[in-house]
């Protein structure tokens, strides 16, 4: 029923990402777009409170990704769709 419901939470800004696996949400963001961390963190909030959820925050965490090496042919990556 969750990936139902959070099919209408879309990214805030381009660029960005919202994956859901199961009942989490995940926040993609580039590195040129750092500075929509809150925004983003505001917005799926906001659509928490209208879809009568909550947002848990001892289960939120940031994590940082470097890539400092070419990305591989058969590499792993997110739909644009």
């Amino acid at each position: 029923m969750y990936v139902v419901n959070a099919a209408d939470l879309p990214a805030m800004r381009p660029g960005n990402k919202l994956v859901n696996y199961a009942d989490d949400t995940y926040v993609v963001i580039q590195a040129c777009n750092v500075d929509s961390r809150e925004r983003e963190i505001s917005n799926i909030e906001a659509w928490s409170r209208v879809n009568n959820s909550t947002m848990n925050q001892s289960k939120s965490a940031e994590t940082s990704v470097l890539f400092d090496a070419p990305l591989r042919k058969n590499a792993p990556y997110i739909d644009e769709k």
